[in-house]
C-alpha cells in the first residue's frame, strides 16, 4: 500500500505530518469523508487494498456511507 485517502483534522494532524514526510506513501486529501470513501473504495477495487484516516467525530458516519 502506497496511498492513504483521508481529509486532514484537529485529531489526525500529527500522523498525517508522519505521512506526508514518508516518501514511500503518498497522502491523497479530500473535501469530505464521503469522498475520501468513494476514492479509498475504487482505489482498493483496483489494487485490492486501501486505507482510510479520518478525524475524530461525525466525519466517520459520513465515511461509512461510503
Amino acid at each position: 500500500m502506497k496511498t492513504i485517502f483521508g481529509v486532514p483534522g484537529d485529531y489526525n494532524l500529527p500522523f498525517i505530518g508522519v505521512v506526508d514526510n514518508d516518501k514511500d506513501i503518498q497522502w491523497v486529501g479530500a473535501c469530505n469523508e464521503l469522498n475520501a470513501s468513494y476514492a479509498c473504495e475504487g482505489y482498493a477495487r483496483i489494487k485490492g487494498f486501501s486505507a482510510l484516516c479520518t478525524t475524530y467525530g461525525v466525519g466517520e458516519l459520513s465515511a461509512i456511507n461510503g
